[in-house]
């Protein structure tokens, strides 16, 4: 799947493993260093698993038609999905790209 971020600065803080331990400390860093790897291998947003650890799952509210993965029990990485021809989508099975947004605790 191709990620893409939403800043430059959200994408040195993932990317960088130093400024991922800075960013988010070393637990979370790893478990980000982990959903990335999930990302990237997986060709659809289908093959993401629904269940944890990873627990796929799509907002509602204010954040509705983004996406969430689980990184540690309330931090979660938000993106909004897109099929191949950049439009977005929260359908899994056509969404092969990913816009991340943010890593954080919406709770």
């Amino acid at each position: 799947m191709e990620i893409r971020f939403s800043s430059r600065k959200l994408a040195r803080q993932l990317l960088d493993q130093s400024m991922r331990v800075r960013a988010f400390g070393w637990v979370r860093a790893r478990r980000l260093a982990m959903r990335l790897d999930e990302l990237t291998a997986a060709e659809t947003l289908h093959e993401i698993s629904r269940y944890p650890p990873v627990r796929l799952h799509i907002l509602i509210g204010d954040r509705a038609g983004l996406c969430a993965v689980d990184v540690t029990a309330n931090w979660r990485l938000v993106f909004a999905g897109a099929n191949d021809y950049g439009v977005r989508t929260t359908d899994d099975a056509v969404t092969t790209k990913v816009l991340l947004i943010a890593v954080e605790d919406y709770h």
